[in-house]
């Protein structure tokens, strides 16, 4: 039975004496809410990290799709440099000047990114079958629609995602770890 008193709402016991909640009933509350976040918390980090991959491989793959339009449309060789001791990747141009250096490009929708610290680059590979883990490696666009090609390999957690660049059609795909590409997708020479 319950009685209401002004707005507070008490529990009455049977013998009419109103009753509180023990210390064990209190216990048994927090022991089964803790038990439901640690069931949870690693359900929780292992998705944001499979989201922290996915955005990471699918943001490098748009880059490079549209440096291979803007290659074609405005007919000047731009280059996607991908560093992996700074987690980061850059846009540059091919510059008019006689220094032949390219030009880093930074526009409101097209600019250098920062990957999250939890995805690391674990492999490149060039069309000639060369792989590196560190320093910066670019990739070519040409206005012909050709590419230098690569592909690499990203990893967080224990999930693994990576991006190819077609050397003879400057066509981009990426998936989870080799699982989204058919076997001629993955050999860079075709």
């Amino acid at each position: 039975m319950v009685r209401k008193a002004g707005k507070m709402r008490t529990r009455i016991s049977a013998t009419g004496k109103s009753a509180a909640y023990t210390l064990i009933e209190i216990l048994v509350v927090i022991g089964i809410l803790a038990v439901t976040a640690g069931l949870i918390a690693p359900r929780m980090k292992g998705s944001l990290e499979t989201h922290e991959l996915k955005m990471t491989t699918a943001n490098l793959a748009h880059t490079a799709g549209t440096l291979h339009e803007l290659a074609m449309a405005q007919q000047k060789v731009y280059f996607l440099e991908i560093d992996s001791d700074k987690g980061a990747w850059a846009v540059s141009v091919q510059s008019d000047q006689k220094s032949g250096q390219p030009k880093h490009v930074q526009t409101s929708w097209l600019k250098s990114e920062r990957w999250p610290k939890s995805v690391r680059l674990v492999e490149f590979r060039t069309p000639e079958g060369e792989t590196t883990t560190n320093g910066m490696q670019r990739i070519k666009f040409s206005p012909d629609g050709t590419s230098s090609g690569g592909e690499a390999r990203f990893k967080c957690g224990s999930k693994t995602s990576c991006l190819v660049v077609h050397p003879h059609n400057g066509r981009t795909v990426y998936g989870n770890g080799g699982e989204a590409f058919y076997p001629d997708q993955s050999d860079l020479g075709d």
